[in-house]
């Protein structure tokens, strides 16, 4: 299994909904949670700091295992600054 814990769940997160790679890294975990349940939505945009994108334009909603939503808890809080800049980030390179 990974040995860090943004690979571990983004492997989680890739094995449990069947999302593409792009469309995990374009999550903003600032507002593609749902914590009451459980789920991460999928956004289509435009341009991904990843210069990925989901494949349709579809919106929707991911449902994942309480062990894998407990590892992206764990995330949020050990690297809680780095979400920050980086959700700003994401939002200034999509609104070029």
């Amino acid at each position: 299994m990974a040995e860090n814990l943004r690979d571990k769940l983004l492997i989680l997160v890739l094995a449990e909904t069947g999302c593409r790679i792009g469309e995990c890294l374009g999550i903003h975990y600032t507002t593609d949670l749902d914590y009451d349940r459980k789920q991460v939505k999928i956004v289509f945009r435009e341009r991904n700091e990843n210069c990925e994108r989901a494949k349709n334009a579809e919106e929707r909603w991911l449902a994942v295992s309480d062990e894998t939503w407990d590892i992206l808890q764990m995330y949020l809080t050990e690297y809680r600054d780095w979400v920050k800049q980086t959700e700003l980030d994401k939002r200034v390179t999509e609104s070029r």
